[in-house]
């Protein structure tokens, strides 16, 4: 079994550094240097592949929250809106992330007239890299625990206040489930 661990931050010199986004920017990081190195190799213009990554991470950023705002709990933020710019309190969904990147990659491919076929299967390459390098960092939260389970890959769960655990797969490993 995993053990649970259950992080939230780090401290560096003073400044905290929360787990789930410093994963998330290592991803982005990670990402940007295969996208980069793929996209030489397919001789694709780097200008182009630098820009349309930071349009596609921000919009990235901005829909994931978006949607978070809007479909998991719209009544609490509609009565709280300054809450909804504190995305660093957490709060970002990987459904309205995928939305605000393909319409910032739309948006990109359309004003600079370029191949879409060619910039998007340069940027496909390094997806899965960057979103599971960021879902490490879901992990290490123990942000989606899955289904209760006795698999000898499971992470235990405390199920409140006392020294009662569940074990669960997490929903990484199955994505789907």
């Amino acid at each position: 079994m995993i053990p649970y661990l259950g992080l939230n931050h780090f401290d560096v010199f003073g400044i905290k550094i929360y787990i789930w986004g410093a994963f998330a920017a290592l991803g982005f990081f990670v990402g940007l240097l295969v996208l980069m190195r793929f996209g030489k190799k397919r001789g694709l213009n780097q200008d182009h592949l630098l820009n349309l990554f930071l349009w596609i991470m921000a919009a990235a950023m901005l829909g994931g929250r978006i949607f978070y705002v809007l479909v998991y709990n719209p009544a609490y933020y509609f009565a709280h809106p300054a809450e909804m710019i504190r995305f660093w309190e957490g709060g970002m969904s990987s459904f309205g992330g995928i939305l605000g990147a393909l319409a910032a990659f739309i948006i990109y491919i359309r004003i600079k007239k370029l191949s879409w076929t060619e910039y998007a299967d340069a940027l496909i390459y390094p997806l899965p890299m960057g979103l599971g390098i960021g879902r490490v960092g879901c992990f290490l939260l123990n942000e989606h625990p899955g289904r209760l389970t006795i698999f000898f890959l499971a992470s235990g769960i405390p199920t409140g206040y006392g020294t009662t655990w569940d074990w669960s797969l997490p929903s990484w490993i199955f994505w789907c489930s």
